[in-house]
C-alpha cells in the first residue's frame, strides 16, 4: 500500500531537487526522485513536443566568452550609427560576433491525489538548451527595422547541431 502523502511539491523543493539531476539523466531520473522526496505520490511523466524559445539572448566570441545581453547591447550599437539600423548591419556583418538562444520543450509530471478527474497535482517543466545560434546579425538579410536587429528570428529557421550547445537541459 502506498503511504499517505506528506506534502504537496512547493517550487523551492523542485527547484533543489532538479539542481541535483544531471542535466544527461534528468528524464529518467526524475519520476524516482520525486517519489523519493515527496513520498505517498504516484508519480508519471509525459514530454510535449511543443518546441519555444526564450527572448533571452547572449552576445559570445567565438571562444564562448560572454560579451553581454542581444537587447542593451544591440541598442548601444544602433545608438552609435545614430538609429541607421542599415549603417549597423554594414559594421556587424562582418563581425565573428555570435548570438546564442534558448530554445526548449516543456515535460509535465503529474499525480493522482484523490479519486476524482479533478484530484491531481500537475507540474509543468521547461527543459531548455541554450545553443550558439548564429551570427551576431544574419549576413545574407539586411534588416528592414531595429526590431530585426533587437529581436532576431531568422535563427530559428533550422536545427542547431549538438555541437552548437552551450548549456542545459
Amino acid at each position: 500500500m502506498t503511504p499517505s502523502p506528506v506534502r504537496l511539491p512547493d517550487a523551492a523543493s523542485l527547484e533543489a531537487l532538479l539542481a541535483k539531476l544531471p542535466a544527461d539523466s534528468a528524464d529518467a531520473d526524475l519520476v524516482p526522485a520525486l517519489a523519493a522526496v515527496f513520498p505517498g505520490f504516484d508519480f508519471s511523466m509525459v514530454r510535449v513536443d511543443d518546441d519555444y524559445w526564450r527572448d533571452t539572448r547572449s552576445i559570445i566570441r567565438p571562444d564562448g566568452t560572454r560579451v553581454s545581453e542581444l537587447r542593451p547591447w544591440m541598442t548601444a550599437e544602433i545608438a552609435k550609427d545614430a538609429g541607421d539600423v542599415k549603417a549597423t548591419w554594414a559594421r556587424l556583418k562582418d563581425s565573428d560576433l555570435q548570438i546564442t538562444e534558448w530554445r526548449g520543450t516543456s515535460a509535465f509530471v503529474f499525480a493522482p491525489t484523490g479519486p476524482g478527474a479533478a484530484d491531481y497535482i500537475q507540474i509543468a517543466l521547461g527543459r531548455e538548451i541554450e545553443w550558439r545560434a548564429g551570427p551576431v546579425v544574419n549576413p545574407d538579410y539586411r534588416p528592414w527595422g531595429e526590431e530585426e536587429l533587437l529581436d532576431p528570428g531568422w535563427p530559428r529557421d533550422k536545427p542547431l547541431p549538438d555541437t552548437a550547445r552551450l548549456a542545459g537541459p
